[in-house]
């Protein structure tokens, strides 16, 4: 009974660092990357529809299509960071349970 409650509680913290993640990554982290991108490439870059960058200013169309690359590199990243995490957490949690 207490094994089932402490699991139960150690989801719902690992629920909530999920979303404090995923709200970090796409809220303040994504800003501050999209500031230091645009000051080392010298473009501007618009959020439009559904998140995406729109990216204007100096360079031709290569260092545009390199820039939309690095801001999906930034959320592939993310993404691997998040998949370790679970990982360690599930390994953790199946060497808990022998």
């Amino acid at each position: 009974m207490a094994w089932s409650i402490l699991l139960g509680v150690l989801g719902l913290v690992v629920a909530v660092a999920n979303f404090a993640f995923w709200m970090f990554v796409v809220t303040r982290g994504l800003e501050r990357f999209q500031r230091r991108v645009e000051r080392k490439y010298n473009v501007v870059i618009d959020i439009g529809h559904k998140g995406h960058w729109r990216v204007s200013g100096g360079g031709s169309w290569l260092r545009r299509l390199a820039i939309e690359f690095l801001h999906l590199a930034y959320f592939l990243t993310a993404f691997l960071v998040w998949a370790a995490a679970m990982l360690l957490i599930l390994g953790l949690y199946s060497l808990a349970r022998l």
